[in-house]
């Protein structure tokens, strides 16, 4: 055990991840949220990917309205549309 709690170590993780307070992620295969909170408690904006049709309910009941829950494959998904326009100023992380 090294002393640090739980929400010591998801904050080492996004630091080490370089993602920060107004960033903008996709996650993908979200399940039950964990990262997604940690994402959200760090500021983030997020979209949630979820193929699961019986995680992705239990996902949006705990991470909406903060974040967007999309239940798809990524590997089919319209990315283009989903993400929206390429605004410099507003890079996906």
């Amino acid at each position: 055990m090294t002393g640090t709690s739980r929400s010591e170590e998801k904050a080492a993780r996004l630091r080490a991840l370089g993602v920060g307070p107004g960033d903008r992620v996709v996650e993908v295969g979200a399940g039950l949220g964990s990262l997604t909170l940690a994402l959200l408690e760090a500021g983030c904006e997020v979209t949630a990917i979820e193929v699961d049709r019986h995680l992705a309910p239990v996902l949006r009941s705990l991470v909406e309205p903060a974040a967007t829950v999309v239940e798809a494959d990524a590997l089919r998904l319209d990315w283009p549309a989903l993400l929206g326009s390429d605004d410099p100023a507003r890079p996906w992380a």
